[in-house]
């Protein structure tokens, strides 16, 4: 059997791989030879690993609102980074990226980013994920509003316009905050 038809026999997927790597090997100048000894981690950037990731989610069947968020909280790091081989995004870009976000986008954003990360880590992509050195942000808790007397009046006021049932109802979930 020759090579092209082995290639054949394979999944389209991976045919695709091994062509793109091929590519990769051929740009930096190392023979296909040679190649087998040279990790994966040189043959992907952060836009051709995103590629595979969010097709990994669309294929699993992710709700649309997920496979937005996916997009949403990567979307700074293919910006950024997207031309660059996934080992060579450090510790920098990443608080790069998250710098303008304040505690709880900051958090949201990260765990996103991360989440890209370790599924890169899993794949053999890269040997390690650049945001395990990052902290989550320390959310201070906020203290709970407090009326003062003349809202408070105001507030049993438009309770008594609405009626017992309804208002009671309104009352007590304005003043749990629930």
């Amino acid at each position: 059997m020759d090579a092209a038809t082995t290639l054949s026999d394979l999944p389209t997927r991976v045919q695709l791989e091994l062509l793109l790597a091929y590519r990769k090997c051929k740009e930096a100048g190392v023979g296909v030879l040679d190649s087998l000894q040279i990790k994966r981690t040189c043959i992907f950037t952060v836009d051709e690993a995103f590629y595979e990731y969010y097709n990994t989610k669309i294929e699993k069947g992710l709700h649309q609102q997920s496979i937005q968020d996916v997009r949403d909280k990567t979307k700074r790091l293919r910006e950024t980074c997207g031309d660059k081989k996934l080992s060579d995004v450090g510790l920098g870009d990443i608080k790069g990226i998250l710098a303008p976000y304040k505690a709880v986008t900051f958090n949201t954003y990260l765990a996103g980013v991360s989440g890209f990360f370790e599924w890169c880590v899993k794949r053999q992509f890269i040997e390690r994920n650049p945001c395990s050195a990052i902290d989550r942000a320390k959310i201070e808790p906020k203290p709970p509003a407090i009326f003062t007397v003349g809202q408070a009046q105001e507030l049993l006021n438009v309770c008594k316009m609405i009626g017992s049932r309804d208002g009671a109802f309104l009352c007590h979930r304005i003043v749990r905050r629930d």
